[in-house]
C-alpha cells in the first residue's frame, strides 16, 4: 500500500482528512484529499478512491456515478471504497448499483478500513 496513489473525495474535510490520517498511518504515503475527483489529481495514476458520504445517506453516490461514468478524468474502472452512514439493506445495494466496490460504515477505524481494503483488493486479484 506504500506506493499506492489513493484519492480520499467527498463529505466533510474532517472526515477526508480523518480517513488520509488513517491511511498514512497504516503506511499509505500516497495518500491525498481533495474537493472534486476532477481536480489537478485526475491524472490516471491513483489507484483507489475512496468516496465519504456527506452528512446526507447517499450525498455521495452522484460522485461515485461521475467516478463510474469516466467523467472525471479517472479511470473508470479504479478500485472505489465508499464510506458511508448508511451502508447496509437498500442503501448498501444502491451504492454498489452507483458502481462502490466495497462499503465501509461511519465512524471509520483503522482494523475496518484495513480489512475493507484488503477485501477490495483480494476481491481484484
Amino acid at each position: 500500500m506504500s506506493s499506492l496513489s489513493i484519492l480520499v473525495i467527498g463529505g466533510h474535510v474532517y472526515h477526508r482528512r480523518l480517513v488520509v490520517t488513517v491511511l498514512q498511518a497504516m503506511g499509505a504515503a500516497g495518500a491525498f484529499e481533495a474537493d472534486d475527483p476532477a481536480g489537478p489529481q485526475a491524472d490516471g495514476r491513483v489507484g483507489l478512491v475512496i468516496c465519504v458520504d456527506g452528512p446526507q445517506p447517499g450525498d455521495a453516490l452522484p460522485v461515485v456515478r461521475r467516478l463510474r461514468d469516466g467523467a472525471t478524468g479517472l479511470r473508470a474502472d479504479v478500485p472505489l471504497l465508499l464510506v458511508g452512514d448508511c451502508v447496509d439493506g437498500e442503501a448498501g445495494a444502491e451504492a454498489r448499483r452507483a458502481g462502490a466496490d466495497g462499503l465501509v460504515a461511519k465512524p471509520v477505524s483503522a482494523k475496518v478500513l484495513y480489512g475493507a481494503l484488503r477485501a477490495l483488493f483480494a476481491d481484484a486479484a
